[in-house]
């Protein structure tokens, strides 16, 4: 096991802001095996994610848990895995938990609790509030059904 951590430091653009500084810790640990490493880690701040809503193949509609597939900048680097979050519209927030498919690390699809209505091309303020887990394989539809609804009970209570 391999534990690195590191320290940030980032600062608003308006030097007038009441939040001068925010510190963000990070830890990373990582284990290896003989088949593939896994990168898990634990984030102490909440981290902002800003991005437009596009369509997609609705597949997550199946499942009971419709998504907004948010378009991730490249310089924007989390984890694969399942997170609880809050997320910004307009001047609304709601708590919701998203996915980072290892597959298509492009696209970060959130679901919204308490939402309903279309947010097409609507920009998101996302806040990661905690890792829940990391992507999983599932023998069928009705493991992932299970699965995420555990995850949609650990996220609504964050």
């Amino acid at each position: 096991m391999i534990i690195v951590s590191f320290f940030t430091e980032t600062r608003p653009a308006d030097k007038r802001s009441h939040m001068w500084r925010k510190y963000e810790f990070i830890i990373i640990i990582l284990y290896l095996n003989s088949c593939s490493p896994q990168l898990v880690y634990h984030e102490s701040t909440a981290q902002k994610i800003i991005g437009l809503v596009e369509h997609g193949r609705h597949e997550a509609r199946k499942s009971g848990f419709p998504t907004a597939n948010v378009r991730l900048e490249n310089n924007i680097s989390i984890l694969p895995g399942v997170y609880g979050c809050n997320v910004e519209i307009v001047d609304k927030t709601y708590t919701a938990m998203c996915y980072l498919d290892p597959c298509n690390p492009g696209i970060l699809e959130v679901h919204l609790f308490n939402f309903k209505g279309e947010i097409y091309n609507q920009i998101l303020g996302i806040y990661l509030t905690k890792f829940i887990r990391a992507p999983m394989a599932f023998e069928d539809i009705n493991a992932l059904e299970l699965r995420l609804k555990e995850d949609a009970a650990i996220c609504r209570n964050l």
